[in-house]
């Protein structure tokens, strides 16, 4: 597979040139309030849009997806290579992995100590925090 590198490169340089006009495209449509829809303004090719063609509608329409239009553009195996998938892989799903906190062991936090008094009556008929706190101390004391 020579100019493996190469060919990426060139993939990356079609999505650029896509996504700009893309932009352009969604900048520059046409909103028709009477109609409830939104209309391309001029021709992309590169996109395969026409002028007037419908962009988006509130019934029975497929709206454009820049993922089709760009592995359509370039090939499924390259799109892939060149712009992976969020959850596929790449910088994001190594550094989410390796370097965020939840690898770590966890430190327990010492409880903290609440003033029970025990001649206090229990409010909400014994089933706050505060008395399940009360039980749960009172159970590791028996048991020790």
């Amino acid at each position: 597979m020579s100019g493996g590198k190469e060919e990426i490169k060139d993939a990356k340089k079609i999505r650029r040139e896509l996504k700009a006009s893309w932009a352009n495209l969604w900048a520059e449509k046409h909103d028709d309030k009477k109609k409830a829809e939104g209309l391309s303004t001029d021709n992309y090719r590169n996109l395969d849009v026409d002028r007037g063609q419908v962009l988006y509608a509130t019934r029975d329409y497929k709206p454009l997806n820049f993922r089709e239009i760009y592995e359509e553009a370039v090939g499924k195996e390259l799109a892939a290579k060149a712009n992976p998938h969020p959850s596929s892989g790449g910088w994001g799903k190594f550094a989410k992995e390796h370097f965020s906190g939840k690898n770590h062991s966890k430190t327990r936090r010492e409880e903290p100590e609440f003033p029970f008094d025990e001649s206090q009556h229990q409010r909400k008929h014994g089933k706050g925090w505060l008395n399940r706190m009360r039980i749960e101390k009172k159970k590791r004391e028996s048991s020790e």
